[in-house]
C-alpha cells in the first residue's frame, strides 16, 4: 500500500469486484481512494486493450451578461433522435464560478463532454439535440428582507 498526500492505492483481488460487471469485461487494476483533504489524483492505470467503439461530443457555449459576484448553474441534457423520438443519453450540471469584474460580462464555457458508446457492429450517423437551462445561484441578501 502506497500513501502520498492522503492518497491510498491498494492492490485488489478479482473477488473484490465480482459484483461489478458490465456488458463487457470490467478490468480492475487498482482500487483508488482520494483522501478527504486531497485535491487531485495522478495515477497510471497501465495499458488498455481497445474493446469497443464510442464517440465523444464536446460542447462550448457563452453565457451572456453575467453579473459580478454571482455563480451560475448550467444544466445540459443530451438527447439522441431515434425513430423521430428524443431518447435521453446524458446530462451535466456545471457550476460556473463568480467573476469579480465591476460590470456584467460574457463568460465562455468550454470542454463540456458527453461520452457515447457505439454498437461495435454498426457505424452509422447519429443525430442529437441538446437542451439547456441556467440560473444564478447567488443573489443579493436584500432579496430576503421580510
Amino acid at each position: 500500500m502506497d500513501e502520498l498526500n492522503n492518497l491510498t492505492i491498494e492492490e485488489m483481488d478479482g473477488d473484490e469486484t465480482e459484483g461489478a460487471r458490465t456488458a463487457e469485461t470490467l478490468h480492475t487494476t487498482h482500487g483508488l481512494m482520494l483522501g478527504s483533504c486531497s485535491d487531485c489524483l495522478d495515477h497510471n492505470l497501465g495499458d488498455f486493450m481497445h474493446e469497443s467503439l464510442g464517440r465523444i461530443l464536446r460542447f462550448r457555449f457563452r453565457l451572456l451578461n453575467i453579473c459580478p459576484n454571482r455563480r451560475v448553474v448550467v444544466g445540459l441534457i443530451l438527447f439522441e433522435i431515434v425513430n423521430n423520438l428524443e431518447v435521453p443519453r446524458g446530462f451535466k450540471v456545471i457550476t460556473v464560478p463568480a467573476h469579480t469584474n465591476n460590470r456584467c460580462i460574457n463568460i465562455d464555457v468550454e470542454n463540456v463532454h458527453f461520452l457515447l458508446p457505439d454498437n461495435p457492429h454498426t457505424c452509422v450517423d447519429r443525430r442529437f439535440v441538446v437542451r439547456h437551462m441556467h440560473h444564478y445561484i447567488d443573489f443579493p441578501n436584500n432579496c430576503f428582507t421580510f
